[in-house]
């Protein structure tokens, strides 16, 4: 299990009728991951075939880690191995592992908030968590109709 995933298991993931919107992300390098992995997260829930292409961008901006500690440089190593595997993979591939590199951004998103980007963590019981930007309508990535609001 990767240290983000552990992090993350240790949090308290309580639902809300209301999104609660938080700022990310402060440093460079982690708001290009961020960006690239919200183009894939609304490229994978509005079903779109060519979200490979998202993938390969998230892959790009995670070349580069710069001058991030230890702890940000093995999950942006646990998110390249990720994104390596789907390199080229269909939308089932992508949505299949999409809660994997959810879980890694968003351990990312809350070590590095106050940048200039408000997003919000949005959950499916029985598939996983997300982050989006839209605060006012929840944009599954699994296109099964699901998901609530986290705080």
């Amino acid at each position: 299990m990767s240290l983000a995933s552990l992090w993350l298991l240790s949090l308290t993931a309580a639902s809300a009728a209301e999104p609660v919107g938080y700022t990310c992300c402060a440093d460079r390098t982690v708001s290009a991951v961020m960006r690239a992995y919200l183009e894939l997260q609304g490229a994978v829930a509005a079903g779109k075939k060519n979200a490979y292409r998202h993938v390969a961008q998230l892959g790009r901006e995670l070349e580069d880690p710069g001058g991030l500690d230890p702890v940000d440089v093995a999950v942006f190593r646990d998110l390249t191995l990720l994104v390596n595997k789907l390199h080229k993979a269909d939308l089932d591939d992508i949505r299949a592992d999409f809660v994997d590199i959810s879980r890694n951004v968003i351990f990312l998103s809350l070590r590095h908030e106050g940048g200039d980007l408000t997003v919000a963590e949005a959950w499916c019981p029985g598939r996983g968590a997300w982050l989006q930007t839209d605060l006012d309508e929840l944009d599954d990535p699994w296109g099964v109709g699901c998901g609530e609001w986290r705080r």
